[in-house]
């Protein structure tokens, strides 16, 4: 899993459980910054490099996901086979030079509380509220439980869901909360009363058409219209079909105040696994089963560029604001893990993307005053 802490520091945590595959359970804190043109033996090893600032081994569980406190960053909760967990990391470190020049781990991530939900339930996820007082999390039942900040007391429970709950994401204000689950479901809660506000379905007309198609991930994305000053919120879901031979993905976009659908794009053939949007809500994320990446416009749905980061499945994504050296500004890249136990970082900044439309739209530019405007080419012969 993966978390940020700060612009180009992340969390990343993961293992191999209790099983005794050599794998170890560990969390562990990076800081990210541009190689620039460094090669070796001829091949280009990256834009980005990632330096080890701290470390810490678990014990036999493995860490599931990692979320951010949206107003302490160093405040971070996280999900294990049984309990969540408030992780704490200190004052963030800097790097100490070893003699080999490497950055040596500090050892600062240290366990602030812990809460069991039981031994024979797999806790898989967690997640901070707006505000910082609640966690909501996920196990392998079909309920959400809600926990005070920092004192990890139960305060709430939804249920509604028939199935197992897959993914959940607050409301930017924290007004709200919505649910995806393996029963096909989306439900969107009331977090003040803990009740349910109102449920909706994709597809609208599977029962007649027969098409299944499995709710994996969700998120809410709030957009300011700088004319009128109106905000609107917006969900986003993800969609695998089952149960039909022909395969494919969906990516749906609904209006969170109506409950309407405003808009959906087919995302390829192969499962979507990992789902993330920008800080600033401008760009979507989705990785599949195979190690693609696709990259999306939130407003539109269109398709931005699409990357193999891996080789195998996509476990996790966060975008990440990495400070540019002699620049004001923030450059976005895009962390994914992967089952090959690989982290991967891809540039998608907006510069990158306007590169790709002056490619484009240049050459249609003089294809045009070509035929339009008479001119002679023989003499550039």
């Amino acid at each position: 899993s993966l978390s940020q802490v700060e612009p180009g520091q992340f969390l990343v945590g993961g293992g191999g459980g209790a099983s005794n595959c050599g794998i170890p359970n560990v969390v562990e804190l990076y800081s990210v910054s541009e190689r620039g043109s460094e090669k070796r033996e001829g091949k280009n090893h990256g834009r980005y490099t990632a330096n080890l600032l701290c470390r810490k081994e678990l014990d036999k569980e493995a860490l599931w996901h990692l979320d951010r406190h949206r107003t302490d960053s160093k405040l971070l909760t996280g999900s294990f086979n049984s309990k969540c967990v408030l992780l704490f990391l200190g004052n963030l470190p800097t790097p100490k030079v070893s003699e080999e020049g490497v950055p040596a781990p500090v050892p600062v991530i240290e366990f602030k509380g812990e809460v069991n939900i039981g031994e024979d339930l797999r806790h898989k996820l967690a997640r901070f509220s707006p505000k910082g007082d609640l966690i909501a999390t996920l196990s392998t039942e079909n309920v959400i439980r809600l926990w005070t900040v920092p004192q990890l007391e139960p305060c709430g429970l939804l249920q509604g869901h028939t199935k197992e709950v897959t993914d959940i994401s607050f409301h930017p204000d924290g007004s709200k909360l919505v649910s995806v689950g393996e029963d096909d479901v989306i439900r969107i809660w009331l977090v003040e009363t803990f009740s349910e506000l109102f449920k909706v379905e994709w597809p609208v007309d599977g029962c007649r058409s027969g098409i299944r198609e499995s709710c994996k991930h969700c998120r809410i994305v709030s957009n300011t219209d700088k004319k009128s000053k109106l905000t609107r919120s917006f969900l986003f879901t993800t969609h695998n079909r089952v149960g039909v031979k022909q395969r494919g993905t969906t990516i749906v976009q609904w209006d969170l105040d109506l409950g309407n659908v405003v808009r959906s794009q087919r995302a390829g053939l192969h499962p979507l696994c990992a789902l993330e949007v920008c800080p600033y809500g401008e760009l979507l994320a989705v990785g599949n089963v195979e190690g693609q990446i696709r990259i999306y416009s939130t407003s539109s749905l269109s398709y931005v560029r699409g990357v193999q980061a891996h080789s195998v499945s996509i476990t996790s994504m966060q975008f990440l604001h990495l400070p540019t050296a002699g620049k004001k500004q923030t450059e976005l890249i895009l962390l994914t893990t992967s089952i090959d136990r690989t982290c991967c970082a891809t540039r998608c900044s907006f510069r990158d993307l306007k590169r790709w439309l002056y490619f484009i739209l240049l050459p249609l530019l003089f294809l045009f005053l070509a035929y339009f405007i008479p001119f002679d080419f023989r003499f550039l012969f």
